[in-house]
């Protein structure tokens, strides 16, 4: 049994045995390298053959070298630019990539993107109409109030500060101590082999109080006045570059007939793309519009009515068409012209009556001085008589 496998071993130690030759004379031959030198040898060309590949492959992709005027070929430097962010690794919570499609950006605001040129702030002419549709003349509308560029970001704050300040905030959960019941321990602390419980109405039972529920507030939060009016010009801005501005000189019909005024309408947004409107006339008692107006298109579907002074960016924005009269145009004009008043209706009240206060100081004051200058007038008369008699009695 042992003689095959000795076989198989003397087989093997002179398959082997020209090759272990050669490799001894090798190392014989060879100088000797210590094993540090070798290490660097091997690292040094390797960097090399990286270096050569890379530049290889940089000349492949780069474009061919321009040349001046004399002919001279120069490298094509390129600035260095920072890898573009690739949005599809971003993990991060809430983050949604920049939308392309509505608007542009310009200094962290975003404006409106139109197909056509717009001259911005400068007059905005636009038809005169009459509420039968007839044209009547041409007007110009001031350009820092209905030209101005569309800013998508300032109406999407006033838009959210409006719908905010207009919810209710009536919401309410009931927690623990609300709950009806559950006022004594349904069983005792030890002994039972369950769970702890100090009332059945804890959070955790069906039928207990809300942890953190909703509880009544007011969902309002501020807004510089500034940007509101910005947002007013900007609402105005887009409803007369888009087409959907009219100007009319009344809009009192003649009765206060619903069918009359739905006609009227109709007529007047023949080529417009959708039939919602917002009327806006001077004043709720003006003679444009007025009571014969509210009581006309109060059952009109899709028609709001409002005075210039409650016109406002979600309710324009909401209607696809935006009716103005003239005197409503000019009442816009000079609300959004007004200086800011920073004070608001207390800051106002106060000042009233400071300067209530002031005059009525001023008119005392006065009535003061007018006594004290008779009763000089007074003492000089009584002087004056004085020196009469002694000068009479004198010899």
């Amino acid at each position: 049994m042992l003689l095959p496998a000795l076989l198989q071993q003397l087989r093997r130690e002179l398959r082997l045995a020209p090759i272990a030759a050669a490799t001894a004379a090798a190392q014989q031959t060879a100088a000797w390298v210590p094993w540090h030198r070798q290490l660097a040898t091997s690292a040094a060309a390797l960097q090399a053959a990286t270096n050569a590949a890379a530049a290889a492959s940089a000349a492949a992709r780069a474009p061919p070298a321009a040349s001046n005027a004399a002919g001279i070929a120069y490298p094509n430097l390129q600035p260095w630019s920072p890898p573009a962010p690739d949005h599809l690794q971003s993990r991060r919570r809430g983050y949604r990539p920049p939308r392309t499609d509505l608007g542009r950006r310009t200094r962290g605001m975003l404006l409106a993107r139109y197909p056509f040129s717009i001259d911005y702030f400068s007059p905005k002419p636009v038809f005169l109409h009459s509420l039968d549709g007839r044209v009547l003349a041409q007007r110009e509308l001031p350009g820092d109030i209905f030209n101005v560029p569309v800013r998508l970001d300032i109406l999407h704050r006033v838009v959210r500060w409006q719908r905010a300040k207009a919810q209710q905030g009536t919401h309410k959960a009931k927690d623990r101590s609300e709950v009806r019941g559950g006022g004594r321990k349904p069983w005792r602390q030890k002994g039972t082999g369950r769970a702890r419980q100090g009332s059945i109405r804890a959070p955790q039972w069906r039928g207990g109080g809300a942890v953190h529920g909703p509880v009544p507030r007011s969902h309002a939060h501020k807004l510089p006045k500034k940007v509101r009016r910005l947002g007013l010009k900007c609402a105005l801005s887009a409803k007369a570059h888009e087409g959907r501005l009219l100007l009319l000189d009344s809009l009192r019909p003649t009765e206060p007939k619903t069918k009359e005024l739905a006609a009227k309408l109709a007529r007047l947004m023949a080529g417009r793309p959708r039939r919602s409107a917002l009327l806006v006339d001077a004043a709720k008692d003006g003679a444009d519009g007025g009571a014969v107006l509210r009581r006309a298109g109060r059952n009109l579907e899709g028609v709001d009515i409002v005075p210039a002074c409650g016109a406002n960016v979600y309710g324009i924005l909401r209607r696809d068409v935006l009716i103005l009269t003239q005197g409503a145009a000019d009442a816009l004009a000079a609300r959004l012209r007004a200086p800011i008043n920073r004070l608001g209706a207390a800051g106002r009240a106060h000042e009233a009556r400071v300067r209530a206060a002031a005059e009525e100081r001023r008119r005392l004051g006065l009535a003061a001085e007018g006594e004290e200058l008779g009763e000089q007038q007074e003492q000089q008369q009584e002087q004056e008589q004085q020196q009469q008699q002694q000068q009479q009695q004198q010899p």
